[in-house]
């Protein structure tokens, strides 16, 4: 299914295979990611902070660290570090919005998203904010 955009972009929403790589990636040797599938033997959860600091609008979502560590090595290595991240398990997305993350949320647990709540969330938002949520979908 695919998502009209007003200046004239779709996105398209589909399943995305876990050994998907791009052209791109494919060009020379590349340090593999290897994290064992989630078995929710420990059961260790991170917070994200989505939105800007301070803002009214910021929104905290929990989510199982194993299922976020399996599916991006940018948060498996934040979260298992000595950063600030690791630390302290939270990290902060200031430049999304709790509807795309939600759809993040749906897509890591369940390896696709439902567009139907997309578009609900779309048809309570005004044209700015519309074109904000677009913009903050294809950078996710």
């Amino acid at each position: 299914m695919s998502i009209p955009h007003p200046s004239g972009i779709t996105i398209q929403a589909s399943k995305v295979h876990k050994r998907y790589r791009s052209p791109k990636q494919t060009d020379g040797p590349r340090k593999i990611h290897k994290t064992e599938i989630p078995t929710f033997v420990d059961p260790l959860i991170v917070t994200f902070n989505i939105g800007p600091n301070g803002s009214p609008d910021q929104k905290s979502f929990i989510i199982h660290k194993e299922v976020a560590c399996f599916h991006s090595p940018v948060l498996n290595a934040a979260l298992n570090s000595e950063f600030i991240e690791g630390q302290t398990q939270t990290y902060t997305l200031e430049d999304t919005t709790p509807g795309s993350f939600r759809l993040l949320m749906q897509w890591l647990y369940g390896g696709e998203f439902k567009v139907s709540q997309l578009s609900a969330d779309l048809a309570t938002m005004s044209r700015g904010e519309r074109n904000q949520e677009y913009e903050h979908l294809l950078e996710l």
